[in-house]
């Protein structure tokens, strides 16, 4: 009887694909002022907002700053799983092997 690892590879896969969703979601919840808020409020909230942050129209800034950011959150978020959830996995798998 084989022994099994304690985090099958779908349940991974699940966790990789959860972590993306959630990292992409998270950069555009964060850039969603952009779009978000009416550009009349934005102007009597902060005037000086849409020149400091940068050229292009909102939409391209959302989407820009939301994609970029997102990936490099996606980028971390897997790292994290490769090296908290695949290293110990790998480390499993060997010593089962070995103790046999």
């Amino acid at each position: 009887m084989e022994s099994r690892a304690f985090i099958d590879k779908h349940t991974i896969r699940r966790l990789a694909i959860f972590l993306i969703i959630l990292s992409y979601g998270s950069a555009g919840l964060f850039y969603w002022r952009w779009r978000g808020i009416p550009r009349t409020v934005q102007e009597n909230v902060c005037p000086l907002c849409p020149n400091i942050d940068g050229s292009g129209s909102d939409l391209q800034k959302f989407i820009s700053r939301t994609v970029v950011i997102g990936t490099i959150n996606a980028a971390l978020l897997f790292v994290g799983l490769i090296l908290f959830v695949g290293l110990p996995r790998i480390w499993f798998r060997l010593y089962e092997k070995l103790r046999k």
